[in-house]
């Protein structure tokens, strides 16, 4: 009885057969290895809200706040409701923050105002010495 023509060239052609035990072998160990390691790699987290968030939890607005901050939609600020340009800001926060160091301003940016100009508020307002401020989302600017 002869053998097929193509298993008798393929051997030859190949030379031995490659015996795939040992990869597999390796490979669910490092699968493995994986699945014990995961749950020990640390994920940064921010909590947006608390867990349970309760009407009485949220911050009210203060209406006499020294320091309100509106961001335009076209990126133009406002600051107790005079318009301030971007060369103006720093000098005059400077200058609310030494007369009112505890307190917290106020941000109100539109919903449709570049990122960049909170961006630009927030960091100006922690480089100034500003720990903490307040985002205000739902009403109306000032």
């Amino acid at each position: 009885m002869r053998r097929p023509l193509y298993a008798s060239t393929f051997r030859e052609e190949t030379g031995e057969l490659v015996n795939l035990t040992p990869l597999l072998d390796v490979l669910f160990v490092v699968l493995i290895l994986f699945i014990l390691l995961t749950p020990f790699f640390q994920i940064d987290e921010i909590d947006l809200t608390p867990k349970k968030v309760t009407e009485q939890s949220h911050t009210p607005i203060k209406e006499k706040r020294p320091l309100k901050i509106a961001i335009k939609k076209d990126g133009s600020y406002l600051i107790n409701n005079q318009f301030v340009s971007r060369q103006d800001l720093e000098p005059l926060l400077r200058k609310i923050q030494t007369a009112n160091p505890k307190e917290v301003p106020e941000i109100y940016p539109d919903s449709l105002a570049p990122f960049v100009s909170y961006q630009t508020i927030k960091t100006l307002l922690e480089e100034i010495g500003y720990e903490q401020l307040d985002v205000v989302l739902k009403n109306q600017a000032p």
